[in-house]
């Protein structure tokens, strides 16, 4: 809501005051001082920010139909879908894993196990290569420790790939999130580089995997919105785009082992796993107060059970 209230007011704010449409040498016009300090935004390394003003960016050229978006922002959301970067979101996560790769190095150098290069101490490991150090690199050692070294590491050996696992989630949560949104503003800005992959790619991405459904839905669209403009394009990109959706539409169901599966769209997956717990949650409660009636109906005739006999040895007793 935020976002798209500034995109409403980016219109007003870029247009110069009236008696003001010739201004002087020095100074800036008003959309060139607007974009200054959206390209400080897109500068960030914070993927919130860049989401924002991408968003805000979106807003403005979709409702604005007079915009003048400089080339400079253009060019600016360009470099950005091609930048591979850390986002500050990641600070804590990144530094975490860290340190649980050196603790996991000095327990192989402190068992006599050698290193390469790229493992030594003071090293910055990147997700991947701490996933490869807990992976690969872990097995090949162990094939030339001597036994039970390998039961010592292993509890550490998992804690490090745990989290260099979730800290890779995330950072493709947040990749996902910001690269979509870039690329919808382009495609809402009707400049398409020459090269589509990078505008496609996002938004297929966001499509497969993004959890928020605003902004699947959102990509949803300009992805439309780019098979339209692409539809006299040569060459024209639409059939495998429409193939690449097929397949994710039709890829096997979640439950199936993952060697089988094809990845698919993770909302889907998550609709699907929602009904399956009500579902279950449902059939629990009626066997419960089936169960319930059954026990209430046990209790009761054994009450009239006791009831019976304590007459009858009333009656004895009486004669």
């Amino acid at each position: 809501m935020a976002a798209r209230l500034l995109g409403l007011l980016s219109g007003p704010v870029t247009r110069p005051m009236p008696g003001l449409e010739q201004p002087l040498p020095p100074t800036e016009s008003p959309v060139e001082c607007y974009a200054r300090l959206l390209l400080f935004h897109l500068s960030s390394k914070s993927a919130l920010q860049r989401t924002m003003a991408a968003q805000v960016l979106a807003h403005w050229v979709r409702t604005d139909e007079g915009h003048e978006c400089p080339a400079s922002v253009r060019d600016r959301v360009l470099e950005c879908l091609g930048e591979s970067i850390y986002f500050d979101e990641m600070a804590g996560a990144f530094t975490r894993l860290q340190q649980d790769c050196r603790d996991f190095m000095a327990l192989l150098r402190h068992a006599g196990l050698p290193l390469d290069a790229c493992f030594q101490p003071g090293a910055v490991l990147t997700v991947d290569q701490a996933s490869h150090l807990a992976t690969s690199v872990f097995q090949t050692l162990m094939e030339q420790a001597e036994q039970g070294v390998a039961k010592g590491l292993e509890e550490k050996r998992q804690c490090l790939l745990q989290t260099a696992l979730q800290t890779g989630r995330d950072q493709l949560q947040l990749s996902t999130m910001v690269q979509s949104s870039l690329a919808g503003f382009l495609v809402s800005l009707g400049q398409l580089p020459e090269r589509l992959n990078p505008v496609i790619r996002p938004l297929m991405d966001a499509v497969r995997r993004e959890a928020n459904h605003q902004l699947q839905r959102q990509s949803c669209e300009r992805l439309v919105e780019l098979l339209g403009r692409c539809v006299s394009r040569e060459p024209c990109p639409n059939g495998k785009v429409v193939r690449n959706l097929v397949a994710l539409l039709c890829s096997p169901h979640p439950d199936e082992p993952a060697d089988a599966r094809l990845p698919g769209i993770l909302t889907l997956d998550n609709m699907h796993k929602q009904v399956e717990r009500s579902s279950l949650r449902r059939s629990l409660s009626r066997k419960g107060s089936v169960q319930a009636v059954s026990e209430d109906s046990t209790g009761a005739d054994e009450k009239n059970l006791h009831r019976h006999e304590a007459l009858l040895q009333e009656g004895v007793q009486r004669r």
